[in-house]
């Protein structure tokens, strides 16, 4: 895909003036990814959420997003 500006603009000095394009650093369709290793074996190593009131396993499915506000006393 060819890159396309997101601005353009000139920069003037006096009589001379050069005109300008902008253009994005990164593209999105590439991407580095990593994965975490275990040093001593080199194998992958699992993420796992732990549910701190039951000690199970929670799946991605089953998880929620949230914040948490601190309490006001009145």
């Amino acid at each position: 895909m060819a890159a396309r500006s997101l601005a353009s603009l000139t920069i003037a000095f006096g009589m001379v003036s050069i005109p300008v394009k902008l253009y994005s650093a990164t593209q999105a369709q590439a991407g580095v990814s990593f994965n975490l290793l275990h040093r001593a074996c080199g194998s992958r190593l699992k993420q796992q959420y732990l549910c701190v009131r039951e000690g199970v396993v929670v799946e991605r499915a089953d998880m929620v997003k949230a914040t948490s506000f601190p309490k006001i006393n009145t």
